[in-house]
């Protein structure tokens, strides 16, 4: 059964609370929208929450279909989002996943492709840091550095320059 929105539960507890009402053994439970406990912490900015979660074995690939996580980490308005992405790519080595950068349904478009679009230049370096291809042609046979070109208000330059060095 599905519970009432993880964020209004949490959003006015503290860590400590949280954590009482949410241990890992319910880091599946999902709510109305489709959103785990760790979600919802990252949708509202709480790094301090989200590193204490994953310190208490959340994983940010519960909905490895639909990328949750990190794909709540890349839409998150706040500016904790980027730290919270670069938080959750540290996990990346000891997890299962085969593929989990690529295509994401919950942002309906590539990971790499999402944090272009959003101007969050930052995220993009963390993803291709962590593997993802920026060369990599969507359904339209756009690479995510043509997207970045065609985007003048992106940090082209910083991608570019970040492609060349590897």
């Amino acid at each position: 059964m599905k519970s009432k929105s993880f964020t209004r539960r949490i959003v006015n507890l503290d860590d400590d609370a949280v954590m009482l009402l949410f241990d890992s053994s319910r880091q599946y439970q999902l709510d109305f929208a489709g959103a785990t406990p760790l979600v919802a912490a990252i949708r509202l900015g709480r790094l301090s929450l989200v590193k204490r979660m994953l310190d208490n074995g959340f994983s940010p690939f519960v909905n490895v279909h639909l990328c949750s996580a990190l794909g709540a980490a890349i839409d998150c308005p706040l500016e904790q989002g980027d730290s919270i992405l670069k938080l959750l790519l540290e996990r990346v080595d000891t997890l299962e996943p085969e593929d989990p950068f690529e295509y994401c349904p919950e942002l309906n478009e590539p990971m790499l492709y999402a944090a272009i679009r959003r101007r969050k230049v930052q995220a993009a370096k963390l993803l291709l840091e962590h593997g993802v291809d920026p060369n990599w042609m969507d359904i339209d046979g756009i690479s995510a550095l043509q997207l970045a070109k065609g985007m003048a208000y992106v940090d082209l330059e910083g991608l570019e320059k970040w492609n060349k060095d590897r």
